[in-house]
C-alpha cells in the first residue's frame, strides 16, 4: 500500500481478512475508504480513535506512512496480549474516558501488563515499541519491521 503512494488512515483489526480458512493464507487489508496520499492534514480526525497514531489525535491531525505504522502497533498489541494498549476505562462519561484515551495515545503510554505479557517473548515486545514510539520519525519503518528478529 505503501509501495504505492497510499495511506490507510483505519488499520484495525476489523479491516484484515483472511484470503482463505486454510491453516496458513493471505492477511489482506480491507476497507480503503479513508485511503489518502501520505502527509495530510485534515481539519478533524479520521479513523478509529484507540488505532490513530499520536499526531492524527493533535490539533492538526497529520497522517503519514507513520500512523499506519502506529496503528499495525497497536493491532499486534492486541494480537500477542488479547487487550488493546489504549482503550476508554474508568469512572466518569463516556468523553472523560475518551478524552483520557487520547491523552494516552498523545503521550504513547502503553505498558506491557504482566497478567497478559508474561508469555509474550522480549523480541516480540520490542517489536511493538518500536512501532508505536510517540515520534513518527522515531518508529520503525514496514521495511525496517517485516526484517525484525521477532
Amino acid at each position: 500500500l505503501h509501495g504505492l503512494g497510499l495511506i490507510h488512515r483505519d488499520l484495525k483489526p476489523e479491516n484484515l481478512l483472511l484470503a482463505s480458512d486454510a491453516a496458513e493464507c493471505r492477511v489482506i487489508i480491507g476497507d480503503y475508504g479513508l485511503a489518502c496520499p501520505p502527509d495530510v492534514t485534515e481539519p478533524c480526525f479520521v479513523g478509529t480513535a484507540p488505532y490513530g497514531a499520536p499526531e492524527s489525535h493533535g490539533s492538526r491531525h497529520h497522517f503519514s506512512q507513520a500512523s499506519d505504522v502506529w496503528s499495525a502497533g497497536c493491532i499486534l498489541y492486541a494480537m500477542l496480549s488479547g487487550i488493546p494498549p489504549f482503550y476508554a476505562h474508568g469512572h466518569g462519561s463516556v468523553a472523560d474516558q475518551t478524552a483520557a484515551m487520547v491523552r494516552s495515545i498523545r503521550s504513547a503510554a502503553f505498558k506491557f501488563w504482566d497478567d497478559y505479557w508474561r508469555h509474550v517473548s522480549d523480541s516480540a515486545k520490542d517489536l511493538v515499541t518500536k512501532l508505536l514510539r510517540q515520534r513518527p520519525e522515531d518508529r520503525i519503518s514496514i521495511a525496517d519491521a517485516l526484517k525484525h528478529p521477532w
